[in-house]
Order: C-alpha cells, then structure tokens, then sequence
C-alpha cells in the first residue's frame, strides 16, 4: 500500500512528503541539514515519528532530540502563546487566550445542530458501504424463507398447536440473536469514536445518541417487517389483518430490545469480546424463562421472580394471545374424550385458541399489555446505556507546558 501525498509545513522547517515507492524522506532542520525520517501510511503516524526520539542509534538519537527541541522552540513562539504572553504584559482581558485554561473546551454547535451532524455522518457512512445494507435486508429474507418453508404445511389441527407455538418461539430467538450480535459488533468499534470525540467536545452525549438512534431506525423497522410478511402469511398463522399488524410490531420491539442489549453490554464491558461473550449469556438466560421450555406456574418460587425481568416472556406471552385468541381447532376422532378439554395422559383434545393460552399460563393477559411491557422495557435498556455511557467517560490526559515555560 502506498502512501498518501500529505505536507506538514511549519515556520522554517517544512517536510513535502509525496507517494513513492521507498518510504525514507528528508527534513530540514535549523541549518539546513538533511534528517531521515521513516514514514508509515498515514499521516498521523508521519506526525508522531516526527516528533518523538528515535533511539535506534546514537546518531538518530541526537538527531531526533534535537528536532523535537526544534520543533517545542517554534511553539513557544506560536501566536496562541505569544497572546499569553501579551496578556501577561497588561492587554485587555476579552483579547487574550489563556493558555492555562486551553484544555477547557465548550460545546461550538447547539444541540439541534450536533444531532443533524451525527445523523448525517451516519447516512453518509451507510451510503458508502452498501455492504451494510445488504448485510441488513439479505438475513431477514433468507430466514423469512428458511422458517417459511418449514412450518408452511402447518394447520389448525392438534399438530398445529404445537407447530404455532414453535414458530413463535423462533422468530424470537431469531429476533433478538440476530439483532443483539450486530449491535454489539458495531457499537463496540463506535465507542472509541465516541470517546475521543466527547473529550475533544465535539458533541454532547444526547447528541450522538439521539442522531445514531434516528439514523438506524429503518433499519430496526424495515428487516422485521419484510421477515414478519414473509413468515406469517408462508406459515399460516392467524389471518386476521389486525393480528398481522400485531406481530409486525412485536418483531420490531423484540429487535429494538435487542439492539438496545447489544449496546449495553459494549457500554459495560471493556471490548468486543467481553461484550459478545455476556450478550449471547444474558439472552440464554431470559430465553429459560420466557415461559416456552418451562410453564411459568412451575417456576420455583426463589427465581420466579426473574420471570419478570425476561425479554422473552413479555414476547412470548404477546404473541401467543395474538395468534390463538379466537381460533378454534379440529380434533382427532382418537384424541377426543368426552367432557375432556385438555390433552391428559396423551389423551383428550384442545378445541379452542384460548384453551392453549391457559395451558401457558398467559391467561389475564393482553396483546397490548405485552406490547407497552415490551416498550418500556426498550426504554430502560437505552436509559441504563446512556447513564452507562455518561458516567464511565474515559479519562485522558490534559496536555501540560513544556518544562521551564513560565505559565
């Protein structure tokens, strides 16, 4: 890779830096001498090799030394210093730049301003990689399809009742692995971004989160409605259109919760890593309690209580009411005993949606009771990372005058 054409001038010494082959270029110093310097491929890097001691050899070291002392002489005579020294000498107040207080930086923009920034560097980087987008909408069509052909030949027989259940259940888990692994793995590389920035006061912290959130959500919408029209009209789930719109929503809070959980945990572990390695974790564990692979009446009653607290059950309860409520399904001839309601001992048969949704112990429950449950707790997991975010700002060191400059 070669590198790129930069030029760093200062007021007598100046280094043309152009892209070749060999990386060894020449900087002037104070008499006119020729010092090597080895350049990477960017400039940053070029700045820092420039300015820092190389001790390679005796002879790099003296000459490296003095052009860093080269280099803090021509700052020192720099106009922000020169305008200290002036106010030291009795300028006016409103004309003078302390440089004690420099590190003290202020907010340029508003926040109306800062939110548009944000927003549209966001847009501006989904446009150029069209990877993303790809990567956004080609998972949900392949899955709508995979899950689709599955449980395409499912009926409103016994059979069915589990097959319902079981295609529900899926498009959770689907939902939120898929949702939660994405945010994590692009949150972890912003949150470096973001703490540089936030130190350097380009933005407030409100700023970037509403503008990020505004920025991502079609793409928090758009996936699950094109997976949920795939899905629910190839499985042949409840045809009432009210029903549809119903699961729509609820896909679009079961991914928006698990965006929000891949964001927390990037805000409360140190690495991308650490926080791919708690996310999957967390959601296991709501998945145990979501009311699918254990009743929520036989829960023990010492963690019962965690029933509450899973993602999974508020999902799950919503869009078992939503699909069974008011359906009725055919029974086996085998399988009906009179006066029996209920499968016991392998025996009897479920007539009715709302037979199933009491088996689960969903019964009192509502679809739209489900669905605030889920929205608030969308809002809790954004308000739990942004105080995550605000109060575990990086610290970094405050640049400091060279020794010997008077203050």
């Amino acid at each position: 890779m070669q590198c790129s054409t930069a030029s760093i001038s200062f007021q007598r010494a100046t280094a043309s830096i152009k892209a070749q082959p060999i990386r060894l270029w020449h900087i002037l110093d104070l008499r006119g001498e020729s010092i090597s310097v080895h350049l990477c491929s960017t400039r940053r890097t070029f700045f820092l090799d420039i300015t820092s001691p190389d001790y390679r050899s005796p002879e790099q070291e003296a000459a490296s030394l003095k052009r860093v002392e080269y280099f803090t002489e021509q700052w020192k005579h720099a106009p922000l210093v020169e305008e200290k020294q002036a106010s030291e000498s009795g300028m006016k107040k409103d004309k003078m730049v302390e440089l004690k207080n420099i590190d003290v930086l202020v907010y340029q923009t508003s926040v109306m301003t800062q939110i548009m920034l944000v927003y549209w560097r966001a847009m501006i980087a989904v446009r150029r990689n069209k990877i993303i987008i790809f990567g956004k909408l080609l998972p949900p069509i392949i899955f709508g399809l995979i899950i689709g052909a599955i449980y395409s030949d499912t009926k409103y027989n016994q059979s069915g009742i589990q097959d319902r259940i079981g295609v529900l259940f899926f498009c959770i888990i689907n939902q939120m692995f898929g949702n939660m692994i994405a945010s994590i793995k692009t949150f972890s590389q912003e949150k470096v971004i973001l703490e540089r920035e936030r130190a350097s006061k380009s933005y407030r912290l409100s700023s970037f989160y509403i503008g990020k959130y505004y920025a991502e959500l079609p793409f928090n919408v758009v996936p699950p409605c094109i997976f949920s029209c795939i899905v629910y009209w190839t499985a042949g789930l409840n045809s009432s259109i009210s029903a549809f719109g119903n699961f729509v929503v609820f896909m679009i809070l079961i991914g928006s919760c698990a965006v929000g959980i891949g964001i927390a945990c990037s805000t409360f572990t140190g690495s991308e890593e650490a926080a791919s390695a708690a996310g999957p974790g967390f959601v296991v564990i709501m998945i145990l309690f979501g009311g699918f692979y254990i009743n929520v009446d036989s829960l023990p009653q010492a963690v019962r209580w965690l029933n509450h607290l899973a993602l999974t059950k508020y999902s799950f309860a919503g869009l078992t009411i939503n699909e069974f409520t008011g359906v009725e399904f055919t029974c086996e001839s085998s399988l009906a005993v009179e006066g029996e309601s209920g499968p016991q001992g392998g025996q009897g048969c479920i007539r009715t949606g709302e037979e199933v949704i009491r088996n689960l112990s969903f019964e009192g429950q509502s679809v739209e009771m489900n669905m605030l449950a889920l929205f608030i707790y969308l809002c809790v997991l954004h308000l739990v990372s942004f105080l995550g975010l605000l109060f575990a700002q990086r610290k970094f060191q405050p640049l400091l005058a060279p020794k010997g400059h008077q203050s």
